[in-house]
């Protein structure tokens, strides 16, 4: 896979993931599929795109970096790109402007640390004393650093649901300017690998598909899983959309039926997905 610097105008900082294929195929020869948003998709997008390339001699994929659910449907309603990727359905006037959703996965979001950290699940009790700091060290004597996501991700709503008390305890933790927040998934996953004791969230795709440095910890006894998704025993979860304009292309059309084939099926459920079939 060669790297190379998009160059349009709505994303200077579109890293380019140029999937092509030599084949003789003239009919198709340049085709060019423009995706991006939510950042906790693009691995998963990228291997996709990867195996899509394989069906589609001569496609080109260029995936951004990441835009979030919000840029990236703005991306796509603007013209920027073919195909957005979002942690959430599009909003009443995304869809009054065109914008048209299609689930398809849903993976679980996890407490994560990196794989240096000795600990391999934890709590309810001890990710609230955790986060709320009255638990200051791991068990090798690594002190406990919190990475936090802003109010209104995915990530943190979730927890929120999920975790008994965690909304007082966020409120009370988001007045510390010690404790980072970060923006985007990409930073969050930085930050978990590259701090000593930290610990936040992230999706289990982002994880897998971006093979990342850390470890998703099992929550109150179950691990992380699709399989744990699918019988319930594991609540924490985000669900994942393609979202279209109002006239998708037929390379758009294509690639959509691509994720809900069988070897799109298998990208997603190697990389940490419940697929959403049919």
């Amino acid at each position: 896979m060669t790297m190379c610097i998009n160059t349009r105008s709505w994303a200077a900082l579109v890293v380019t993931a140029a999937l092509g294929l030599s084949a003789p195929n003239a009919a198709r020869a340049g085709e060019q599929l423009e995706v991006g948003g939510t950042g906790a998709a693009l691995g998963t997008m990228r291997l996709l795109l990867d195996a899509f390339a394989e069906v589609r001699p001569g496609l080109t994929a260029n995936v951004a970096p990441s835009l979030g659910s919000s840029g990236g449907i703005k991306a796509l309603l603007g013209g920027g790109i073919d195909l957005a990727v979002s942690s959430r359905p599009p909003k009443d006037k995304e869809r009054a402007a065109g914008a048209t959703a299609t689930i398809y996965g849903t993976t679980p979001i996890v407490f994560a640390v990196s794989t240096r950290n000795p600990a391999t699940e934890v709590t309810t009790g001890q990710i609230l004393d955790i986060y709320s700091g009255r638990r200051g060290n791991w068990p090798d004597g690594t002190p406990a650093r919190l990475v936090l996501r802003p109010d209104g991700e995915t990530d943190t709503k979730v927890i929120k649901q999920h975790v008994p008390g965690m909304g007082r305890v966020l409120e009370d933790r988001k007045e510390n300017v010690a404790i980072p927040v970060a923006h985007t998934d990409q930073e969050s996953a930085e930050l978990l690998e590259t701090l000593d004791g930290a610990i936040g969230t992230a999706a289990l795709s982002l994880i897998v598909s971006e093979r990342r440095r850390l470890k998703a910890l099992a929550f109150n006894g179950v691990a992380p899983t699709a399989e744990a998704i699918a019988d319930g025993s594991y609540p924490m979860t985000k669900s994942f959309y393609l979202v279209t304009s109002p006239k998708p292309s037929e390379l758009v059309r294509s690639f959509l039926a691509f994720v809900r084939s069988p070897a799109g099926q298998s990208v997603l459920r190697r990389t940490g997905h419940l697929p959403v079939s049919g």
